[in-house]
């Protein structure tokens, strides 16, 4: 009899077990669908089903359902006038965790889509430096960010960084809008001095550059500790890395192989404090992810359409056209450095060959200055950080560091990961208070942080290598990091 075996004698367990190793979730729908019985076990088991197959499918997947958890988390705060979360632990909204619904399974698929937008929207970035000389060619001459042959694994980096800077930005919301939303229940959202402002904000933790390390552990240290132990899973990188220092080559030269540079790398064994057993190449595996979330962290809202109304960006025209548009898909996105759940719009179909329009229809932002009133109940974080950080400004002033401008206040974490874990600070000469072409500018503009660097013609950075920085070497993540054992002092500029 036609199809037998799953009619009749197949045992349930056996034909469960076959659609967990479909190749596509369309295929598990084929197969689901080809009688009667297999249709009802389809039913029952859809959501584990499709759970299985999208996590070998999609590298990062389960990062996407983090992000997609955590934003609903935030927007439901939002939607009901509450306090945004805080003391998030990210492992905990993991489908490994909580197997998700088919719906949750859907909203992560727009993420998975979202991120693909993003990845050409990155490439196609005006001011974006470090594009390799042996670019790849894709379909009908369209450029490629990397290789035909080694996109996959290209855009697999760029999309788990993307998911978590999304993760990022939806677990610190509620301390970068704490302040703000304090400030209304309280009733004093009123016309305040800026001096009062900035006085206001550092005794929050995410807006002091001179807070308590202690303090830092309470608002970072669950992120942290999600993102080390999240690319330490990652056993086949961690192989093809120790590979690449053990022979010397590709990011592995950064610090060999002589026993002279590879004292002078700033990542030392004797310095990483991580539970996680390390080795040296783990350590620059590490710190070389956490350096591709920093480029998406910085780079994200900048690659949005906002309404023009919003201060934190210049918007183009016709922001309300394209999200009305029948040809684009939407989702909620706790975007990095705005820090609530905004509606983002982008196209159902992408080319290589063209940067997609990524725009906000209407956002949450209030349009008031926020320097002058504490806005109720969310706050405008992208203009008072920024107005923060240039007008009343902290420099490092250490004895063993020298004097800099400290790191801006929405960066903490990156800052906090690579102080806690391996005791590790950025290099207080990479900011520059009037230069927007300063090392740090120009590393966050610079592709190669995701390039393939095992192809011929390419060449590794080197340790207090800064020049570097924004050219076509290949870039490890550590070349604005500078060792020191102690928190830096601080204080203020003016």
């Amino acid at each position: 009899m036609k199809n037998s075996f799953f009619n009749q004698t197949a045992p349930t367990e056996v034909i469960v077990l076959i659609l967990h190793q479909a190749d596509s979730a369309s295929d598990a729908v084929a197969l689901g669908s080809a009688c009667q019985r297999t249709n009802s076990i389809w039913q029952r088991h859809s959501a584990s089903i499709l759970w299985s197959v999208k996590c070998r499918q999609i590298p990062g997947f389960d990062d996407a359902l983090i992000a997609s958890r955590l934003t609903k988390r935030v927007a439901d705060a939002q939607a009901g006038g509450d306090r945004l979360p805080t003391d998030v632990a990210p492992a905990d909204w993991s489908g490994f965790r909580r197997r998700p619904s088919v719906c949750e399974i859907k909203v992560a698929c727009d993420f998975v889509h979202f991120s693909k937008a993003m990845q050409i929207a990155i490439f196609h970035m005006k001011d974006i430096s470090g594009h390799i000389r042996d670019i790849g060619l894709g379909q009908h001459g369209a450029k490629l960010p990397e290789k035909p042959e080694r996109m996959a694994e290209w855009q697999a980096r760029v999309s788990k960084a993307i998911y978590r800077s999304l993760i990022i930005g939806a677990s610190l919301a509620g301390y970068y809008t704490q302040p703000f939303f304090e400030a209304s229940t309280e009733g004093s959202a009123t016309e305040i001095s800026g001096e009062s402002v900035s006085d206001i904000l550092c005794k929050f933790t995410v807006y002091n550059c001179a807070s308590d390390p202690s303090n830092e552990e309470r608002v970072f240290g669950k992120l942290g500790e999600w993102l080390v132990e999240g690319i330490m899973s990652e056993e086949q990188e961690r192989a093809d890395f120790e590979d690449r220092f053990a022979k010397n080559y590709g990011r592995g030269d950064y610090c060999g192989p002589t026993e002279e540079r590879l004292e002078e790398c700033v990542l030392q064994l004797s310095n990483i404090t991580s539970p996680l057993k390390m080795s040296h190449a783990d350590a620059h595996l590490v710190v070389w992810k956490l350096a591709q979330v920093l480029f998406v962290c910085e780079n994200l809202s900048r690659l949005i359409k906002w309404p023009s109304s919003q201060s934190h960006a210049s918007s183009p025209e016709g922001v309300a056209e394209v999200c009305d548009c029948e040809q684009n898909r939407t989702l909620l996105a706790v975007i990095f450095n705005i820090f609530q759940a905004e509606e983002v719009c982008f196209p159902k179909t992408l080319s290589w060959a063209e940067r997609p329009i990524i725009a906000v229809h209407s956002s949450n932002v209030p349009e008031a200055d926020t320097w002058t009133k504490l806005q109720s109940p969310y706050g405008d974080c992208a203009e008072t950080l920024w107005r923060l950080q240039h007008e009343c400004p902290y420099i490092v002033d250490d004895d063993e560091l020298g004097q800099g401008r400290v790191p801006c206040f929405e960066i903490k974490w990156f800052e906090f990961c690579v102080r806690h874990y391996f005791k590790l600070g950025f290099d207080p000469g990479v900011f520059h208070l009037h230069d927007a072409h300063d090392p740090y500018e120009n590393f966050i503009r610079s592709i190669t942080i995701f390039a393939a660097d095992d192809l011929e013609g390419r060449s590794s950075s080197r340790p207090d290598q800064q020049d570097v920085v924004g050219c076509e070497y290949i870039l490890n993540g550590a070349e604005l990091l500078v060792k020191h054992d102690s928190f830096p002092a601080r204080r203020r500029l003016f």
